[in-house]
């Protein structure tokens, strides 16, 4: 594989780089000069370690990569957490005005039909009770129409008897014309 010229370059300057610093495991974005190494021409004197120091650096930085992922993961996990129970919390509101508005519903509408009923039933029983009292107004008419006429005659005799007493005789007369004059002073009383 041919590397060009400015990636043959950037890995010498990386190299010396490298080549210079020392990685702490504490603090691994923070580089510091290393001191046991002497520098001569160039070169690191002990590549062996310089290398152990490169996997370890690679290493550390892998880590810390998957750290900052974890902890980026837990932050976005917290805020869809806290997303979805601000929505939970809003869909648990929204359904309980719905519950709300749908049990006045309900109410409204079951007043309504229990009124409807209750005035139906009482339509019912007024019209009953209106018959019944219908049916009492004939019977008391006729009763009244019998009353009157046993009435009638017992003014009748009555009259006829108070006369006869008053005159000493027996009176002789039409009885239908004595009926009239009863009538027509029952009804004028009756009126008054």
């Amino acid at each position: 594989m041919k590397l060009s010229f400015l990636g043959v370059e950037v890995m010498r300057s990386l190299s010396k780089v490298l080549k210079s610093v020392v990685f702490e495991s504490d603090k691994p974005l923070l580089l510091k000069e290393h001191s046991t190494a002497s520098q001569k021409n160039g070169r690191m004197l002990n590549n062996g370690s310089l290398l152990n120091k490169v996997k370890h650096t690679h290493q550390k930085i892998y880590e810390d990569a998957g750290k900052r992922l974890l902890e980026e993961a837990l932050v976005k996990t917290r805020e869809i957490i806290e997303k979805s129970k601000k929505e939970a919390q809003e869909l648990i509101s929204k359904a309980e005005a719905k519950k709300q508005q749908i049990e006045k519903e309900a109410f409204s509408k079951g007043y309504e039909n229990g009124m409807k009923t209750a005035i139906e039933q009482q339509e019912v029983l007024w019209n009953e009770r209106i018959k019944e009292l219908e049916k009492t107004q004939k019977d008391l008419k006729k009763k009244n129409t019998i009353f009157r006429k046993n009435l009638e005659e017992e003014c009748l005799k009555l009259s006829l008897a108070i006369a006869e007493k008053i005159l000493g005789s027996t009176i002789q007369a039409d009885n239908n014309l004595f009926l009239n004059l009863i009538r027509k002073s029952m009804e004028r009383a009756s009126e008054e």
